[in-house]
């Protein structure tokens, strides 16, 4: 199912025609999209033509595919990075913090009293952003912020495609 929505992301009638059978020609060596994003355009054209697929996609829909796998990995790994904490991915991805990736997010290891303060800033509009417009106590706390900080360290070590992805 993963590798379907990769797949069918590229809106053209030779992926409408072909997306099972090469999803399924895939699937033995890559189960998911964490995978896929692993792959260069090539490895997913010899691993297509390995399995004998028939039709098979050209390069730069294969890019496409890896850049749809990243972009939902890149969402994965910040869920899990951050405990699924959806308000702390938001006050993260905010113009204040603009840390909603790993490649950023590791950058503030060295200061995390700073990144905890930032994520407890008030808002605009005041208070803490929950809607109540009242200031709230910090919600996320320095060990909090140091643990996202070496869990951002540790995914940019494990994939490193996600330093890619990041302000400047």
């Amino acid at each position: 199912d993963e590798l379907l929505e990769c797949i069918r992301s590229v809106d053209a009638p030779s992926v409408r025609d072909n997306a099972s059978a090469w999803a399924d020609a895939l699937l033995p060596s890559v189960p998911n999209w964490r995978r896929l994003a692993d792959l260069s355009p090539a490895e997913v054209l010899s691993i297509l033509t390995g399995a004998g697929a028939a039709d098979p996609p050209d390069e730069g829909t294969a890019a496409r595919w890896i850049d749809e796998a990243q972009a939902r990995t890149l969402e994965e790994v910040m869920s899990e990075i951050l405990d699924g904490d959806g308000p702390a991915l938001d006050r993260l991805c905010g113009e204040d913090v603009r840390s909603g990736n790993p490649r950023d997010l590791a950058r503030w290891g060295a200061c995390p009293s700073l990144l905890a303060g930032a994520v407890n800033a008030p808002v605009p509009g005041g208070g803490s952003g929950d809607g109540d417009g009242e200031e709230d106590a910090p919600r996320w706390t320095e060990e909090d912020a140091g643990r996202w900080t070496s869990r951002a360290r540790t995914a940019l070590a494990d994939l490193p495609w996600l330093a890619e992805f990041g302000h400047g």
